[in-house]
């Protein structure tokens, strides 16, 4: 049975996150921002602590619990059980930060379904930005850390960004996400 679940988008303009679930197959269809519930706690001069992972997004109820959706390094930073994979893919409909803003929260092997356009546009954002919360094309570990070599105590180690699994597809072209076939949005 197929089911839909709106997380977001819904009575307001923007927040879209909507889950299709068929079978074992679930599909997100985009994962933005909602400006009406960020500006409730965040503004121009205070935004969320990238020190706290997801843990404000999901305390304001930015984030929706979805189990197996966020980054393992953001939810063990927090002290959170390690889940077993949960979304296959996310339908990016196109590069407006209330449709993809909170990609970069999502697993790293999560697979970005998206037009060229859409493509373009997070790229050029994503070596532009200085935002704390950019990484939309690629993940950037955080939170890794390992024992000092000289004496006590850990040392935080930087890893290599790499690049999220991403399916670049023609506007309403059909594509096959697990068992379902799904037509990307035309680009706006």
């Amino acid at each position: 049975m197929t089911q839909l679940t709106f997380y977001g988008g819904v009575g307001e303009i923007g927040g879209n996150k909507i889950l299709l679930e068929d079978r074992d197959t679930r599909i997100l269809l985009d994962f933005g921002m909602s400006f009406r519930q960020s500006g409730l706690y965040f503004s121009e001069f205070l935004q969320p602590r990238k020190c706290n992972g997801i843990g404000d997004f999901l305390a304001t109820g930015l984030l929706p619990e979805i189990p197996g959706a966020y980054r393992e390094d953001y939810l063990r930073h927090m002290g959170r059980d390690r889940e077993d994979p949960g979304v296959d893919a996310v339908v990016v409909s196109h590069a407006h930060m209330d449709h993809v803003a909170y990609v970069n929260h999502l697993r790293r092997e999560v697979r970005l379904v998206m037009t060229p356009g859409t493509h373009a546009i997070l790229t050029a954002i994503q070596r532009t930005s200085q935002s704390s919360f950019d990484d939309y094309l690629v993940y950037s570990p955080s939170f890794e850390i390992r024992p000092n070599k000289k004496g006590e105590g850990y040392t935080r180690v930087k890893g290599e960004s790499v690049s999220r699994p991403v399916d670049v597809v023609a506007p309403m072209e059909e594509h096959r996400i697990g068992g379902v076939t799904v037509p990307v949005p035309r680009e706006t």
